[in-house]
């Protein structure tokens, strides 16, 4: 069975799970915790000779075959499992357009997650508050304009698409988080809240976003007790896909 690592607070390994889930493509969770180095994080050697570069996600195929880059991993499920509705096969030029928003993707809409690594990864050493984190949300803002502007101006999803697709995923994992943490400084721009509403509406949509229901709002816990409550959301998140996943 595919082997999927990470953990259920990361955006890039909810886009692949929830691909996953939606496309009822079965695969295995294997606990990999972002700058641990226990046997289940990544900066552990086994999982080091998965992916050098210790991020996640990180899929494992029954053969051997690794791969990381969450964009890469999911055009490749894609292609591998006939995911046509996500990533079409014979519209080379709807797919080329899926693809440019997934260029653009790591360096904009992205970027938006420096906002949450103030509050979920102490080891950044970011500032919640000040010149730099002010400068992290108006880049945010400024992505999130450009969403709308360019990506969603003539029609209901990224790519001028009518249905959504991988990029979308990909897209809406670092849109929500902030928000549903409570760490985003401003109000998104009406076509991109529409859009979100219009994501929330998809299969699985719930089970996948389990962990951030069950952290909430971050601003209203204090830093000693996050580590406890971030551990209780994920081995909540995990008990609920393993039950969607048994369906």
């Amino acid at each position: 069975m595919l082997k999927l690592y990470g953990v259920p607070l990361s955006q890039p390994w909810r886009a692949v799970a929830w691909a996953l889930l939606q496309n009822r493509t079965p695969f295995e969770v294997v606990l990999a915790v972002p700058a641990a180095k226990n046997k289940s994080g990544t900066l552990h050697e086994d999982f080091l000779a998965k992916n050098p570069l210790a991020t996640v996600p990180v899929i494992e195929e029954e053969n051997g075959f690794t791969l990381a880059e969450s964009p890469a991993i999911l055009s490749y499920l894609a292609e591998t499992r006939g995911w046509d509705a996500m990533y079409p096969s014979k519209d080379v030029q709807q797919r080329a357009k899926i693809n440019a928003y997934m260029h653009w993707h790591h360096s904009n809409t992205r970027s938006i997650s420096s906002i949450m690594a103030a509050y979920l990864r102490p080891d950044f050493g970011i500032e919640k508050e000040g010149p730099e984190m002010q400068q992290r949300q108006e880049k945010a803002r400024q992505t999130l304009e450009t969403l709308a502007s360019a990506f969603l101006k003539d029609a209901p999803f990224l790519a001028d698409a009518t249905s959504p697709s991988i990029a979308d995923i990909l897209a809406y994992e670092e849109v929500v988080q902030t928000q549903s943490l409570g760490v985003l400084a401003f109000e998104p721009p009406p076509a991109v809240v529409a859009w979100t509403d219009r994501m929330k509406a998809l299969p699985y949509h719930d089970v996948i976003h389990t962990a951030l229901f069950a952290l909430g709002d971050v601003n209203a816990t204090n830093d000693t007790s996050l580590p406890k409550r971030m551990a209780q959301a994920t081995k909540t998140a995990l008990q609920a896909l393993a039950k969607a996943q048994a369906v």
